[in-house]
Protein backbone atom coordinates (compact mmCIF):
# COMPACT_ATOMS: atom_id res chain seq x y z
CA UNK A 1 0.00 0.00 0.00
CA UNK A 2 1.52 3.38 -0.98
CA UNK A 3 2.28 5.87 1.75
CA UNK A 4 0.25 9.07 1.91
CA UNK A 5 1.79 12.46 2.48
CA UNK A 6 1.77 13.80 6.03
CA UNK A 7 1.55 17.46 5.04
CA UNK A 8 -0.60 18.96 2.35
CA UNK A 9 1.42 21.50 0.38
CA UNK A 10 -1.69 23.53 -0.45
CA UNK A 11 -2.46 24.05 3.27
CA UNK A 12 1.16 24.91 3.98
CA UNK A 13 1.14 27.50 1.20
CA UNK A 14 -2.09 29.04 2.48
CA UNK A 15 -0.66 29.26 6.03
CA UNK A 16 2.56 30.85 4.77
CA UNK A 17 0.54 33.35 2.73
CA UNK A 18 -1.54 34.28 5.80
CA UNK A 19 1.58 34.79 7.95
CA UNK A 20 3.32 36.81 5.22
CA UNK A 21 0.21 38.91 4.66
CA UNK A 22 -0.04 39.61 8.40
CA UNK A 23 3.58 40.73 8.55
CA UNK A 24 3.13 42.95 5.50
CA UNK A 25 -0.04 44.48 6.96
CA UNK A 26 1.73 45.18 10.27
CA UNK A 27 4.68 46.87 8.55
CA UNK A 28 2.31 48.93 6.39
CA UNK A 29 0.26 49.99 9.43
CA UNK A 30 3.43 51.01 11.31
CA UNK A 31 4.64 53.01 8.31
CA UNK A 32 1.28 54.82 8.06
CA UNK A 33 1.35 55.69 11.77
CA UNK A 34 4.91 57.03 11.55
CA UNK A 35 4.17 59.10 8.45
CA UNK A 36 0.98 60.60 9.88
CA UNK A 37 2.55 61.52 13.23
CA UNK A 38 3.79 65.04 13.97
CA UNK A 39 6.79 63.82 15.98
CA UNK A 40 10.20 64.88 14.63
CA UNK A 41 12.08 62.13 12.83
CA UNK A 42 15.18 62.56 14.98
CA UNK A 43 13.28 62.02 18.22
CA UNK A 44 12.24 64.24 21.12
CA UNK A 45 15.76 65.18 22.20
CA UNK A 46 17.06 66.09 18.74
CA UNK A 47 19.06 62.85 18.39
CA UNK A 48 21.48 63.94 21.09
CA UNK A 49 22.17 61.67 24.04
CA UNK A 50 21.07 63.10 27.38
CA UNK A 51 23.73 64.82 29.46
CA UNK A 52 24.37 62.83 32.60
CA UNK A 53 26.42 64.18 35.47
CA UNK A 54 29.32 62.09 36.68
CA UNK A 55 29.06 59.85 39.73
CA UNK A 56 28.80 61.51 43.11
CA UNK A 57 31.96 60.56 44.92
CA UNK A 58 32.71 61.18 48.55
CA UNK A 59 35.22 63.93 49.14
CA UNK A 60 36.76 62.18 52.16
CA UNK A 61 35.68 58.52 52.23
CA UNK A 62 38.20 57.52 54.92
CA UNK A 63 36.89 60.18 57.33
CA UNK A 64 33.32 59.10 56.62
CA UNK A 65 34.24 55.46 57.25
CA UNK A 66 36.07 56.35 60.46
CA UNK A 67 33.05 58.30 61.75
CA UNK A 68 30.74 55.41 60.85
CA UNK A 69 32.94 52.87 62.62
CA UNK A 70 33.22 55.13 65.68
CA UNK A 71 29.41 55.38 65.90
CA UNK A 72 29.12 51.60 65.64
CA UNK A 73 31.76 51.09 68.36
CA UNK A 74 29.81 53.43 70.68
CA UNK A 75 26.63 51.44 70.00
CA UNK A 76 28.44 48.19 70.80
CA UNK A 77 29.87 49.60 74.06
CA UNK A 78 26.33 50.39 75.18
CA UNK A 79 25.71 46.66 74.77
CA UNK A 80 22.15 45.65 75.17
CA UNK A 81 21.01 42.15 74.30
CA UNK A 82 20.54 43.10 70.67
CA UNK A 83 23.89 44.84 70.19
CA UNK A 84 26.33 42.61 72.02
CA UNK A 85 29.66 42.00 70.26
CA UNK A 86 29.92 38.48 68.89
CA UNK A 87 33.01 37.60 70.96
CA UNK A 88 31.25 38.66 74.16
CA UNK A 89 28.11 36.71 73.21
CA UNK A 90 30.16 33.57 72.51
CA UNK A 91 31.91 33.89 75.89
CA UNK A 92 28.54 34.34 77.62
CA UNK A 93 27.14 31.27 75.89
CA UNK A 94 30.15 29.12 76.68
CA UNK A 95 30.17 30.09 80.36
CA UNK A 96 26.50 29.23 80.95
CA UNK A 97 25.90 26.50 83.56
CA UNK A 98 22.89 24.84 81.85
CA UNK A 99 24.85 23.26 79.02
Amino acid sequence: MPETRDIELKGLAIGAAIVGGGIAASVLAAWIVVRSSDAPAEGPNGARPPEIAGPRLQTAPQETLDAFLARKRVELRQAGPGRMPIEQAMRALSSRKDK
